[in-house]
């Protein structure tokens, strides 16, 4: 995607501009990305980004920001009197930065395949990072899916002295500190959170760029547009979804009484999505490094629509659950983790709501025994590993939230969000600091359900609250404990009745046993998969067997066993644009 990217060596390197340019060449994802370079007279510093020439350009000599500093974003700075460099990002580490260092030499970029792309670093899979992604649909603490290339945590700064060649991280900003601080008053705190909101979406639909929002059927999206001030603002929403879905029916609605049905686009997923969907895996394992489990790839057919409806910034939803843990995804704060008493028992039940695709005991078979023996317990590991520094004593609520906040969002909805950002800038009102931190000084217990969302809706568009939420098939505005209760009772009629009010824009287990079922098994019966030594063939055709009969939903599983393997086509094998297969021996033997 585009972004920032660059050396810093100790010493003088008259190559750095060549390998520099490798670096830029592999971030260009499409020809009409623009980029500059910039290489220090001294050799020993060079810096390239790729934009999208939406947003103003921020490269000063000395000074290089990728993002925007109210949402995701990237800075360096070079001193070169004391020779130094420093990289730092936003709070919540929605602009990633990927950096390997070795050799007295810092590589870095916003994309692991412009670290790889330059010939010092080697593709060698980090088996732990492998685990983690095929367990939870995404990679946990610092870990990328190649060893050696670390990723640079929510809130931090990496200091590079070129006197020593030494590299040292430091932390500018914590989730952690900003919990436990109850404001004295509940409704004060409200109001409070209402003004941070109302000033969060004005900055950002502020500037000449023109915004737009992705328009779904839930609560997040409808709260933006609550708030956007559209007598000033000639916003565009963009809604994707299937015929009959819900999202469009209820975006729809919620257009009507906000900015307009000529305002709102629709892309609807249909018969020409499946035929191309072998292309679309292939780009989004690309834009993503791989390191993302996608419900087959949904978001890829509406990229380019962004552009066409005229929208070049779009606000995205993103860190909405901080005030409404219960939709938290597989992080999702519900009575079993709410009837956990000790840690222990959190730790346990939330590993098995994380742990959705590959369980622990299916590794074995699935994996060669090289890679079960790097990778087997790895994931449990990982998991202790980022609870370490979290207080046992701390509300579940708040327990939970800092792994949303520092893993989940980081890990998982950054990759997502690197799709949009080739084609499109992001902006995310929901992560403005001064509204998360108002959001985190109200009680755990007022951060479960969609008080919050309620509250602000009833504040600014109350008319909203009376469309239904799709999440739950109930009205907006009714109790957390009704759309608790509706939510279950459609999930009840759609199991064992077959019934349901509205179709879901994704249904991977479907599309798997038939129109994606072609396509994902030759991929993976694909002789060229067998040799690479990652997958036990056997257990793969099995899978697929069993998802094709309908004795098990493999869908999750089949899917990551896809990105995976094209992940290794693209990066150990050399497929991806700017990166050279002959660099990288170490797993060449696997592909061949």
């Amino acid at each position: 995607m585009a972004g920032l990217c660059g050396i810093a060596s100790r010493e003088r390197d008259d190559r750095l501009g060549l390998h520099l340019d490798r670096m830029i060449a592999a971030q260009q994802d499409l020809p009409w990305h623009r980029s500059e370079r910039f290489v220090a007279a001294s050799s020993d510093l060079a810096v390239g980004r790729v934009h999208l020439g939406l947003l103003p350009t921020v490269a000063q000599g000395s000074r290089w920001v990728h993002g925007e500093e109210s949402d995701g974003f990237v800075e360096v700075q070079h001193d070169p009197v004391r020779r130094r460099v420093t990289i730092r990002n936003d709070a919540f580490g929605m602009m990633p930065v990927f950096y390997c260092h070795q050799g007295g030499t810092l590589i870095f970029g916003t994309d692991v395949k412009a670290v790889l792309a330059h010939p010092q670093v080697a593709t060698r899979l980090d088996e732990r990072g492998l685990a983690d992604l095929l367990a939870f649909g995404f990679l946990l603490g610092d870990k990328t899916l190649v060893r050696g290339v670390r990723c640079l945590p929510g809130g931090s700064r990496l200091i590079f002295d070129g006197a020593t060649g030494e590299l040292r991280q430091e932390r500018a900003w914590d989730f952690r500190q900003k919990l436990g601080r109850p404001g004295a008053n509940r409704r004060a705190t409200l109001e409070r959170i209402e003004r941070a909101f109302r000033q969060a979406v004005a900055t950002r639909c502020a500037g000449e760029a023109r915004p737009g929002v992705s328009l779904s059927g839930g609560l997040d999206s409808r709260t933006i547009m609550a708030f956007v001030d559209h007598q000033k603002h000639r916003l565009r929403t963009l809604t994707v979804d299937v015929a009959g879905g819900a999202d469009r029916a209820i975006a729809e609605r919620i257009a009507r009484r906000t900015n307009g049905l000529t305002n709102h686009h629709v892309v609807e997923n249909a018969a020409d999505f499946f035929a191309r969907w072998p292309d679309y895996v292939r780009e989004m394992v690309r834009l993503t490094d791989g390191m993302y489990y996608d419900e087959a790839c949904v978001m890829m057919p509406t990229l380019e629509c962004y552009r066409e409806a005229g929208i070049d910034v779009v606000l995205r939803g993103h860190g909405g659950e901080l005030a409404r843990m219960s939709e938290a995804y597989e992080l999702r704060v519900n009575r079993h983790l709410r009837a956990c008493r000790t840690q222990a028992d959190l730790k346990a039940q939330l590993f098995r709501q994380m742990n959705f695709a590959v369980r622990e005991e299916e590794l074995g078979g699935l994996l060669v025994p090289e890679l079960v023996a790097a990778g087997g317990g790895a994931a449990r590991a990982s998991f202790e590993e980022v609870f370490a520094g979290i207080d046992p004593a701390w509300h579940v609520v708040d327990q939970v939230s800092c792994l949303y906040a520092e893993q989940y969002l980081p890990r998982q909805c950054v990759p997502s969000l690197a799709q949009l950002r080739s084609r499109v800038e992001v902006r995310l009102p929901f992560l403005d600091p001064e509204y998360v931190s108002a959001v985190l000084e109200l009680a755990p217990e007022d951060r479960i359900g969609s008080a919050i969302h309620r509250y602000l809706l009833e504040r600014s568009n109350p008319a909203l609250l009376h469309i239904t939420n799709a999440n739950t098939g109930t009205w907006a505005g009714a109790p957390s404990f009704v759309q608790q209760a509706s939510r279950k009772g459609w999930q009840i009629l759609r199991t064992y009745l077959g019934y349901e009010r509205y179709r879901h824009y994704v249904d991977p287990r479907g599309w798997l046993k038939g129109p994606l079922h072609e396509a994902v098994s030759t991929i993976l019966l694909d002789r060229r998969t067998a040799a690479a030594g990652f997958f036990e063939p056997r257990a793969v055709r099995e899978k697929l067997v069993a998802h094709a009969s309908g004795a098990a939903d493999q869908s999750a599983t089949l899917l990551l066993l896809v990105y995976v393997e094209l992940w290794r086509r693209m990066f150990v094998e050399g497929e991806a644009r700017g990166v050279a297969r002959d660099a990288f021996p170490e797993l060449v033997g696997r592909g061949d």
